[in-house]
């Protein structure tokens, strides 16, 4: 897993796996990838648990000496690091359920300094959409970055659904705004992969979504096709190749003035202007914008937005098959 210098401190929260030997060892990121020095590496015997006879624990690998020398700390210099996780010897597994090389739970969970508590992701638009994507200038975005993909867990998604046209309809100079009542024109939530030109894995919209009571609920999973336990009025998006990060963005397509909450009430007056200026970031290409930017304003779009605000969190994909949305969300 890179550690980018970016970041102040990683933390690895994880179940002891039923192996012979497992270690975590920090790497500098420099041509030599030498270990960061002794204390830059810990095995099982060194970990100690979360608490007495507690299977789980939880590694900190920090550029920050209280952090690093506290208990199952790793030390790092101030440039890029590597970490890295071994398991020698795993148990055999008879169910083949993809955690026999792991010793029977799953990968850890990596999460940096910046990140929020429990996993929760939030939308911000950007204040000026790049030109090098071709943005269409009657849309407006608020996008999320999700971080890497975190092994056995899922991406959940809810929101209420603005209301749209009831089906195809031309957009002539004799067809008044907002003739059948809808909010905007067409929505739409897509994962792209942050390489240029930002392809859409797959999108849900108006036209598409599965929509219960007038909310929708979009999974994001690594599954090649739709997973068998997603229950029918769950919408799915594909997580796509893992080697690039991704992007998940929200549009509405030519809102209604009536509509308040739209994703261009939250960018009005933008960018010389803007109305909501604590709502908005600065996107820059080709850099990958940190997930602590976008987080940051998050709050401040969602009290424009309200219930149409799309509420998004990590969540272990067993709690999702257990209790759904609302024990990954909790109720809106």
């Amino acid at each position: 897993m890179p550690f980018p210098k970016a970041y102040r401190t990683m933390k690895i929260q994880g179940r002891y796996p039923n192996a012979r030997y497992f270690s975590i060892v920090a790497y500098s990121g420099d041509a030599n990838g030498r270990p960061v020095d002794t204390s830059g590496s810990r095995h099982d015997a060194t970990i100690a648990p979360d608490r007495a006879g507690a299977d789980a624990y939880t590694v900190r690998v920090s550029r920050d000496a209280a952090v690093s020398g506290a208990a199952n700390g790793i030390p790092v210099t101030a440039n890029d690091a590597w970490v890295m996780l071994r398991i020698y010897g795993p148990a055999p597994d008879a169910s083949l359920s993809g955690l026999a090389l792991s010793g029977g739970v799953p990968l850890p969970v990596i999460s940096f300094d910046d990140d929020p508590p429990r996993g929760r992701l939030w939308f911000t638009p950007p204040r000026v959409p790049p030109m090098l994507l071709l943005p269409n200038p009657d849309n407006k975005y608020i996008m999320s970055a999700p971080g890497p993909y975190q092994s056995g867990r899922v991406v959940v998604i809810r929101a209420r659904a603005p209301q749209t046209p009831d089906g195809p309809r031309s957009g002539g100079p004799g067809m008044r705004r907002g003739a059948r009542g809808e909010d905007v024109r067409y929505w739409s939530l897509c994962n792209n992969d942050f390489a240029l030109p930002v392809p859409a894995m797959r999108c849900v919209s108006d036209l598409t979504a599965r929509i219960e009571g007038g909310w929708f609920t979009v999974v994001i999973s690594d599954d090649l096709t739709r997973p068998e336990w997603l229950r029918p009025g769950v919408n799915w998006l594909p997580w796509g190749d893992e080697q690039y990060p991704k992007l998940v963005f929200f549009r509405h397509l030519l809102a209604t003035d009536s509509f308040p909450h739209s994703i261009q009430q939250v960018v009005k007056g933008c960018p010389s202007s803007c109305v909501h200026p604590d709502a908005v970031f600065d996107l820059v290409l080709p850099d990958v914008p940190r997930r602590s930017v976008i987080q940051a304003p998050g709050p401040a779009v969602q009290r424009v937005m309200g219930d149409y605000y799309p509420v998004a969190a990590w969540c272990d994909k067993s709690t999702f098959e257990r209790g759904g949305w609302q024990a990954c969300l909790g109720r809106p």
